[in-house]
């Protein structure tokens, strides 16, 4: 008999909500817009009658004002296995739930009594109260599918049941029809998107073409070119075996145009901090015009000049 009388609260739910004769937070429920329900309805219809059900959820409370702060101090959470019920969202929810549910929707049977459902065939319209609705007593679908509508400023209202999707057009309004335009600059974005990625990939293609003699090597005939060190730069020659004391190194097209010893030392000023690098070698020192390992002793490494070195060495401060 208990179960009739829940099924009989699920019935009244979906069929108020197809007809929109209840409030639009309980049409399309959410935690928060059921906790708001909840205020709403003990502010404007409470009744002791329904003390039973209330302190149950809420807590033992004795009248309005004790039930509206116990209300106010309810988490959100505690209303989202109802929530999710009525979306449809899952199958089954506790019997509590049910029960508040019958005081939001102002069930007239409500609170449950034995007598009225000794009658075999009063209130069984479902034999169990969850999502799944029989054939044989399945519900008038009075509202129609809901269309996609993007512009969320429109006047139409999508709204949702148990096991029901319901658009409900607004007071005063037309259901509009359906703009697809936000969709259209979605596609509009993604190709520019990929076009943009197809460019920046031709273009370092082109580079890695025009500059992969500083990686791999000049490649002519299918034959690689090395680079030599003669005087104060780098020449390009093949890399066919060389004598024991000459050093052969793999191309860079860099190191052949910026990489010289300067050989007049009056040209270095003061400006010439983070251009210039040197070395101390066989008792002298050595300038050059970009940084790296040494041409001739590849194991050292060139040092950045500086202020000191130009004081003391160069004398060129001003």
């Amino acid at each position: 008999m208990y179960r009739d009388y829940l099924d009989d609260i699920i019935s009244s739910y979906r069929t108020a909500a197809a007809e929109a004769s209840i409030p639009q937070r309980l049409i399309q429920p959410t935690p928060g817009r059921i906790k708001d329900e909840c205020l709403s309805v003990c502010k404007t219809r409470f009744q002791k009658t329904d003390l039973r059900t209330l302190a149950a959820f809420f807590g033992n409370e004795t009248n309005q004002e004790s039930m509206l702060r116990a209300i106010r101090r309810c988490e959100r959470d505690r209303f989202k296995p109802l929530a999710n019920f009525l979306k449809g969202i899952t199958n089954t929810t506790d019997d509590l739930n049910i029960e508040l549910l019958a005081w939001l929707i102002d069930f007239s049977n409500r609170p449950f009594k034995p007598e009225a459902y000794e009658n075999e065939s009063f209130g069984k319209q479902y034999k169990t109260w969850d999502n799944k609705v029989p054939e044989d007593k399945e519900i008038e679908r009075k509202m129609e599918e809901p269309r996609i509508v993007d512009n969320e400023d429109t006047n139409v209202d999508k709204t949702y049941g148990i096991g029901l999707t319901i658009e409900v057009p607004k007071v005063g309004g037309e259901i509009p029809v359906v703009n697809r335009s936000a969709h259209s600059n979605q596609r509009q974005k993604m190709v520019i998107a990929i076009i943009s990625v197809l460019l920046l990939l031709i273009l370092a293609g082109l580079y890695f073409a025009r500059n992969r003699e500083t990686t791999f090597g000049i490649v002519n005939n299918g034959q690689q070119k090395c680079m030599m060190w003669v005087g104060d730069h780098y020449v390009p020659t093949s890399c066919e075996p060389r004598r024991e004391d000459t050093l052969v190194v793999a191309f860079d097209i860099k190191r052949v145009n910026n990489f010289k010893r300067i050989t007049q030392t009056d040209t270095i000023t003061i400006l010439s901090i983070g251009r210039v690098w040197y070395i101390r070698r066989n008792g002298q020192i050595e300038y050059y015009t970009a940084g790296g390992r040494h041409p001739i002793e590849p194991d050292r490494m060139l040092k950045p000049l500086t202020k000191y070195m130009i004081e003391k060495h160069l004398n060129a401060l001003e």
